[in-house]
């Protein structure tokens, strides 16, 4: 188990019940996924700018130049992409939450079936 595995664990569940406080449950899958697309481009947005101040910084190594700032920046960014992430896993579970027997039952699919594209 990773060092801070269970503490994401308690964020999610900690950001979960945050939103639950401030905003009712999902009344629709169209409506959950939504909100958990605004959350994924949020984490991509996040990404982004994180390797692009990475790969600066790699330049600045290249060049012998100091680049501690560049990766106190990635190191900022990257807290900030972890946040995002757990927002994404609690609003995955609102979604869960929010739907729960109100949907038929979904087909077992194995992880390796999920990664495909969708059709």
């Amino acid at each position: 188990m990773n060092a801070v595995e269970k503490d994401v664990e308690i964020l999610t569940f900690k950001e979960l019940n945050s939103a639950n406080d401030q905003f009712p449950l999902f009344h629709s899958q169209h409506e959950g996924y939504a909100v958990i697309k605004e959350e994924v481009e949020e984490v991509m947005d996040g990404m982004n700018g994180l390797l692009e101040v990475f790969s600066n910084a790699w330049a600045a190594i290249k060049k012998n130049e100091n680049a501690t700032v560049q990766m106190k920046m990635v190191g900022t960014l990257a807290q900030q992409v972890a946040i995002e992430a757990i927002q994404v896993a609690a609003m995955c579970d609102k979604f869960n939450m929010s739907l729960e027997g109100t949907l038929a039952p979904a087909d077992a699919q194995s992880f390796a079936d999920l990664m495909q594209p969708a059709t």
